[in-house]
């Protein structure tokens, strides 16, 4: 199985705002650049999944038929989205950064909760190659289930940048 994991556009947002699932559009240029870096890398036979956030979705509407999955949505950061970082409370940022596998930001998600719903998309793909084009997020969430390590560890191996590409391959 190949799972082709799409990194979305980079996003129409100011450098250190906190985004997670707030549906920001796509920088000016960023989604043709990206279409035209990705094509081809990116089969045209194979199923498409997208996050139903625009960043996302406008490029997989770009690339033909696909079907989307809440689950690939990022972080839901709650009260701090689209808030500056410098605007948040640093003990109560510190305190989620700590340990935001089980701590969640006022009225978001944990990464746990992130990583469950990650696994549970990929439990119902079983055995299908595809496109998946999501956040950093919930791709290093795959990257996490797929190579057997933890969310945390993802972090620090799996690198990719707005409008990369990432080929996954599951024996």
């Amino acid at each position: 199985m190949e799972l082709y994991l799409v990194r979305h556009p980079e996003p129409k947002v100011d450098k250190g705002v906190c985004y997670g699932q707030a549906d920001i559009g796509i920088k000016n240029g960023s989604l043709e650049e990206t279409i035209q870096s990705i094509k081809e890398w990116v089969p045209q036979s194979l199923p498409i999944f997208s996050s139903p956030l625009i960043r996302c979705k406008a490029l997989a509407e770009k690339l033909g038929k696909f079907k989307e999955d809440k689950r690939l949505m990022e972080l839901n950061f709650g009260d701090w989205e689209l808030k500056k970082w410098d605007d948040i409370s640093p003990q109560d940022l510190e305190e989620w950064m700590k340990d935001y596998m089980n701590q969640r930001p006022p009225g978001g998600e944990t990464g746990d909760e992130l990583h469950k719903r990650v696994g549970a998309f990929l439990e119902d793909i079983k055995s299908q190659s595809c496109v998946i084009i999501a956040h950093l997020g919930s791709l290093r969430s795959i990257y996490a289930h797929v190579h057997g390590v933890t969310l945390p560890d993802a972090f620090g191996e799996f690198k990719v940048a707005p409008g990369e590409v990432r080929l996954l391959r599951i024996e």
